[in-house]
């Protein structure tokens, strides 16, 4: 099959286009024909030298956001059959041992992920758990389901399963023009949150405005907590969820009102 990969650190020069063996499937996998994969930060990120993570090695194969066509199944494969449109979750957390990928046991708990430390989807195949694909529904695209694995379980699970974000509830959305932070927006939205977007320049917060966002704020040029407090008429915001970091720490727990929930998320 084609494949990009590179063998050492640097920018987009050091990327390669060759032939690389195909993936073979043990049991549990399955092989994806890849038909979509998002541009990820990490992806960059590992590419420059930066930042990589831990089982990372040379040469490798970037990709995290994958979507495809099953066209080879292994054993104890039940999920899935040949043709069927599947979105990968890149997580390998859970795998089981009897996958071919049970070869790179650094790869187990929480620190596995396709594309990071394990070849993902900038090829023509992709080999992946079969426990990790789920089926793309037929009116969405390849492309457009390649933008969730990232951005949308991040900011699904940092919104309901960390913050417990509830109808009714008011949200603080930092770093809204950012992957997850549009995500986010969108997701507390249809949850019927009302959202509090933050950016750091005017085109960003307009976006934000148009997906969902009821209130935005450049927040380089003025006091969030304030403005926070100010739009939830003194109240303060249920949660916030933070993917800037340092600069943004101290607004966001000054914005919170009583009982409120500050979550982390990603800070790259």
């Amino acid at each position: 099959m084609k494949a990009v990969f590179y063998t050492e650190s640097g920018g987009p020069e050091v990327l390669n286009y060759k032939e690389v063996p195909d993936p073979i499937p043990g049991p549990g996998d399955v092989v994806i024909d890849v038909a979509a994969t998002s541009l990820n930060r990490l992806d960059v990120l590992q590419r420059n030298g930066w930042f990589q993570m831990p089982g990372f090695s040379y040469p490798h194969i970037s990709g995290m956001d994958v979507t495809g066509t099953v066209s080879e199944i292994g054993e104890e494969v039940t999920n899935a059959k040949l043709g069927d449109r599947v979105v990968v979750d890149p997580s390998l957390a859970g795998v089981s041992d009897n996958s071919s990928l049970s070869g790179r046991g650094d790869l187990y708990g929480e620190l596995g992920i396709i594309g990071a430390n394990a070849d993902g989807g900038y090829a023509e195949k992709c080999l992946v758990p079969g426990s990790h694909i789920y089926p793309i529904p037929d009116e969405m695209s390849f492309e457009d389901a390649a933008t969730f694995p990232t951005c949308y379980l991040t900011a699904a699970h940092a919104l309901f399963k960390v913050g417990k974000l509830q109808k009714g509830e008011t949200v603080i959305i930092h770093a809204a023009g950012s992957g997850v932070g549009v995500a986010a927006i969108q997701l507390a939205k249809n949850a019927g949150a009302t959202v509090l977007a933050t950016a750091g320049s005017q085109s960003k917060c307009e976006r934000a405005l148009e997906i969902g966002a009821t209130h935005v704020m450049n927040n380089r040029e003025g006091d969030v907590a304030g403005w926070a407090r100010e739009v939830t008429n003194g109240a303060g915001v249920n949660m916030v969820m933070d993917c800037v970091g340092t600069a943004l720490f101290g607004p966001s727990l000054f914005a919170l009102g009583v009982h409120g929930r500050l979550v982390n998320c990603g800070n790259a």
